[in-house]
């Protein structure tokens, strides 16, 4: 390729060999050099030739090397034009330094999931930024995403290195709060290209004290209606009038202008008896409200970890924007992960739909550093739902997006030799056809625009990728599903949890109900339909087993709450679908005083004696004599919802609960020729069981003797009959059933 338009007259002098190179810090080698308006593969050596004292040299703006495209960045020497000419005065070398579109030579370039890193504005363009080589880069595509580019003149964003970016857009307009390199300190930048006379770059805060080198600021930024933005980051230095904690900035921006209405530590607006805002707090997390028309003012949404030791919860405050440009908090601080029954809660990750619904989602643990990591989401319209979701299995980097009304969870999860990303639509739990880690996802008005973008940082060279459309993505073939439910009974800061799941019926899963609730309560009828299971139809060779989990996140609070003859029980019930009535109660969990409060997971398999022909299904019954709030989760995975344990068979002979007699329907029926009759018997008495034909004549005694409570069954070998119908008859103390069957030779 010849560029001799863009060649200047060259002015030869003394000559001097000279390399002429590339480098791709990112991974990778190779590329073209143009020299004297002729492109050459690189290294461009001195062999052969010499290079005149001054020359035209260059690289293709972007130039396609094996399965990455690459932009020129800047050479060696720190000159940024392209081409340029370069004067000679001794043997040496120049390289040209190319950055990798869409990678990164930063393992840690997409994590922090609280800050927002993607955004797609409303004239279709996408929009990332991310971490390399030190600094941070902006790329946009306009064409869905099949091409990308650098932009801010293929440079990045500041001259100095910088880390955590963050994007916020409304509407076409775009904003970027990141930390820079400030000497040994910091400071928070804004990028906002605009007409201001600093190509973009924008001052908010100097931070001096918050050494760049171990301080990570995490600055988030929310772009609201009539250009209004607020940027939250977190200090961890106390220095001069600054106090450690979330500080916020507020304002407006325009093409030409930056104006600041007020500034200064988040805590003293929404938390000023202190306790929630410290120096503790981690990855804030910020959004405002959609479809904001003047004079209705914004309203920003703030999310943040508080952790605290072995435990760590979620925050939320929102801050309303009020006369004057006012600020103030008419939540002050609320507890989102209370209620989730776990102790560990972080990386919070926020998002508001179209209708104005606070979606959270964050991973959550047991035990912290080694439990393991859930999704867990909740909602806000003008209160907290007491109704969670639940989701995954050693996962990372949770991420909310709304569409319209409606929201995407996705994550990642560890799957043995990398990573899978995952996804949460229409109920089931999905497979998107990325494989990185770290990942985030495009709030858009409709799901055929959504896409996640991962980031694969498990071999170099580190890149991103986009998932198709997540409308399309696994449409008609999600995955199997396993599902449970979780129960939470809260007293203050103590909560006990009860889970069930990993119900597995012949193979196939058995769901729990689910609800679209948005209540902070859950009612007594709430709380019954939601730990019901579907109904099971149980036959001669069914395979049923299920899974439980139980504990306290506190257990020492709990041994405490317990004392004086408390108690809080969870009952796992067996119920007949046709009447209701409980069969067995295969799990008495009850937890005193003197119990083992840490985590339990148990595993049965149940023997199906007796119940075939049956339909059942599974309930959860909670007795206490506390005065607890009462949460619930569905749990959903394409993996075993519960933690791995032994499966213990189950023998129901013991577990029996019979308040009522009653004649089953034999199983199978027609027959031949031998089939199964059940009964049972609330208490102990003398019982026949005989057998008829059609003309009343008794043709067998199967059962006539003395019998306990319980229930029995009894095989019925019809080798030496005929075909026909026949009637089998128990009589019991004063009870009496009769029942018809068909034996077919």
């Amino acid at each position: 390729m010849v560029y001799k338009d863009k060649i200047e007259e060259i002015r030869f002098g003394v000559v001097h060999p000279i390399t002429l190179t590339t480098s791709l810090p990112e991974g990778g080698s190779g590329g073209n050099i143009i020299y004297e308006g002729q492109e050459f593969p690189s290294p461009l050596t001195s062999d052969g030739f010499q290079t005149p004292a001054y020359s035209r040299i260059g690289v293709p703006v972007i130039q396609q090397i094996g399965n990455y495209k690459y932009q020129f960045l800047k050479w060696n020497d720190g000159n940024t034009s392209n081409p340029r000419n370069i004067s000679i005065n001794a043997p040496g070398s120049v390289t040209a330094q190319l950055k990798g579109i869409h990678m990164s030579n930063t393992s840690s370039a997409f994590s922090n999931n609280n800050q927002n890193k993607v955004a797609r504005t409303s004239d279709g363009k996408m929009h990332l930024v991310y971490e390399s080589m030190g600094y941070v880069f902006y790329e946009r595509s306009t064409n869905s995403g099949t091409s990308w580019q650098l932009m801010n003149n293929g440079k990045s964003l500041s001259s100095n290195e910088a880390k955590h970016p963050a994007i916020s857009i409304n509407g076409t307009e775009i904003v970027i709060v990141y930390q820079e390199k400030d000497g040994t300190g910091s400071k928070v930048m804004l990028f906002h290209p605009c007409g201001c006379g600093t190509d973009g770059s924008y001052l908010l805060e100097a931070e001096p004290d918050e050494t760049y080198a171990t301080k990570n600021l995490t600055p988030v930024i929310a772009l609201g209606a009539n250009n209004e933005v607020m940027i939250v980051w977190k200090r961890t230095t106390i220095s001069g009038t600054k106090d450690e904690g979330l500080y916020y900035k507020f304002g407006h921006i325009s093409y030409d202008y930056h104006y600041w209405y007020s500034a200064g530590n988040l805590g003293d607006m929404v938390d000023p008896m202190g306790g929630e805002v410290n120096g503790w707090n981690l990855s804030p997390a910020i959004d405002v409200t959609q479809n904001i028309t003047y004079p209705a003012r914004n309203v920003f949404h703030i999310a943040w970890q508080q952790p605290s030791g072995n435990y760590s919860h979620i925050d939320y405050s929102k801050i309303d924007v009020g006369t004057n440009n006012s600020l103030s908090s008419t939540t002050g601080v609320e507890d989102v992960s209370s209620g989730s029954g776990y102790q560990y809660n972080y990386a919070p990750s926020i998002s508001l739909s179209t209708s104005n619904v606070v979606n959270v989602a964050w991973a959550a643990m047991l035990y912290y550093p080694t439990g393991t990591r859930k999704v867990m989401t909740r909602t806000r319209t003008t209160s907290w739902s007491s109704y969670f979701g639940q989701y995954g299995n050693s996962v990372f980097s949770p991420s909310v997006a709304c569409y319209g009304s409606s929201s995407i969870i996705a994550w990642s999860e560890t799957n043995g030799s990398g990573y899978s990303d995952k996804f949460l639509k229409w109920g089931g739990v999905h497979t998107a056809n990325t494989t990185g880690k770290d990942l985030q996802i495009y709030s858009t008005t409709t799901l055929q625009d959504m896409r996640i973008v991962s980031f694969n940082s498990t071999s170099s060279p580190f890149s991103f990728t986009q998932s198709t459309d997540l409308y399309t993505l696994n449409k008609e073939n999600p995955l199997a599903m396993r599902s449970g439910v979780q129960v939470v009974a809260a007293q203050g800061k103590t909560e006990f949890y009860f889970r069930i799941g990993d119900i597995s019926f012949n193979g196939q899963n058995v769901a729990f109900k689910t609800m679209n609730l948005n209540e902070p309560n859950l009612s007594q009828k709430d709380l019954d339909y939601l730990m019901t299971s579907d109904v099971v139809n149980l036959a001669e060779a069914d395979n049923l087993g299920y899974s439980i989990e139980y504990g306290a996140t506190d257990t020492v609070k709990a041994l405490q709450l317990l004392q004086k003859d408390k108690f809080i029980s969870f009952n796992v019930e067996l119920i007949d679908a046709s009447n209701d009535a409980v069969l067995y109660t295969l799990n008495d969990v009850k937890f005193n005083g003197n119990s083992s409060l840490s985590l339990n997971s148990e595993s049965y398999n149940i023997d199906l004696t007796g119940l075939t022909g049956k339909e059942v299904y599974f309930k959860v019954k909670i007795t206490n004599s506390l005065n607890p709030v009462y949460y619930a989760s569905e749990i959903k995975s394409d993996a075993k919802v519960l933690g791995k344990s032994k499966a213990v068979n189950l023998d129901l002979s013991n577990k029996l609960v019979v308040k009522d007699y009653d004649l089953f329907q034999n199983y199978p029926n027609p027959f031949n020729p031998a089939t199964t009759i059940t009964y049972q018997l609330p208490k102990s008495g003398s019982v026949t069981l005989k057998i008829y034909d059609m003309l009343g004549k008794e043709v067998m005694t199967l059962v006539n003797e003395q019998k306990e409570m319980g229930r029995y069954t009894v095989q019925f070998d019809a080798s030496s009959l005929a075909s026909g119908m026949y009637v089998y008859q128990l009589r019991a103390n004063d009870y009496a059933s009769t029942k018809k069957m068909l034996l077919l030779k």
